[in-house]
């Protein structure tokens, strides 16, 4: 195995174990949710613990974390280096004032109808479509990796399931909203804490696919190789990021209570 497949063998490793860890922490704030007295303690514990995986995954993902030379060998032909760090610094500015928007939205849900939950919440559903959506952000992750590889196969495959998994969870969203209509409609407080919530973050979903369906289609077409394959890494990362602020949206409305 060269240098280069060992490096990228260690990614596919390293996007397994973030993905079962934060499945394994979501799937530990339902049991606290429900049966621990005062659990926002305990979910806002937990919520740290996931903040703190996500940095280490988007840190060693962005290649910021102490990357090691054989690492950069893989990523030395990505493009100019120059023209790459302007390009990262971009993104992750856009980022930082997008986060500023749900930081809004969410601590909105507590001014407004403080720790109450709904006993109408779909909670099958509801945890359902978030494995949905951290399960779609490995085989983004995978794709990227397959496309720095030079695997054209691998990354078409891996960017269509991640399409796929991505409509999906669009389609278990409006399943909630179906419910939702019913049981605390938008003129409610909570409702409007609800759909304001899973509006935005569904539009962001949303032209998420639509990225990733473009670089998909320019895939297919032969544009890309490891040397020139910024809006392939572009698009994974904007997932990655759209993944990461439903880590903090789930918790926020499905299993916050006093």
């Amino acid at each position: 195995m060269t240098t280069e497949q060992q490096v990228l063998s260690g990614r596919f490793r390293l996007g397994w174990r973030v993905l079962l860890a934060l499945v394994a922490l979501t799937a530990l704030e339902l049991p606290v949710a429900f049966r621990v007295p005062r659990p926002l303690p305990y979910l806002v514990v937990i919520n740290l613990a996931d903040a703190l995986l996500i940095l280490e995954y988007f840190m060693r993902l962005s290649q910021m974390w102490h990357p090691d030379e054989a690492m950069e060998a893989v990523t030395a032909v990505h493009a100019p280096a120059r023209r790459l760090r302007t390009l990262r610094g971009g993104l992750w500015l856009f980022f930082i004032s997008e986060s500023f928007l749900f930081a809004a939205l969410i601590s909105s849900r507590y001014y407004l109808v403080g720790l109450e939950r709904p006993a109408e919440l779909n909670q099958v559903l509801g945890l359902l479509i978030t494995v949905i959506l951290l399960t779609s952000s490995l085989f983004a992750y995978r794709a990227e990796a397959s496309m720095l590889c030079g695997d054209r196969r691998r990354f078409l495959h891996n960017t269509m399931a991640t399409i796929l998994l991505g409509t999906l969870f669009l389609v278990g969203v409006g399943m909630e909203w179906a419910e939702a209509f019913t049981h605390f409609p938008p003129h409610q407080p909570f409702g409007t804490i609800f759909f304001t919530l899973t509006g935005a973050h569904g539009l962001h979903v949303l032209s998420g696919v639509g990225l990733l369906l473009g670089v998909y289609l320019h895939g297919r077409r032969g544009r890309y190789s490891p040397e020139a394959c910024w809006p392939v890494e572009a698009a994974v990362k904007y997932w990655h990021y759209v993944d990461v602020v439903w880590v903090f949206i789930y918790p926020t409305l499905y299993l916050v209570t006093s």
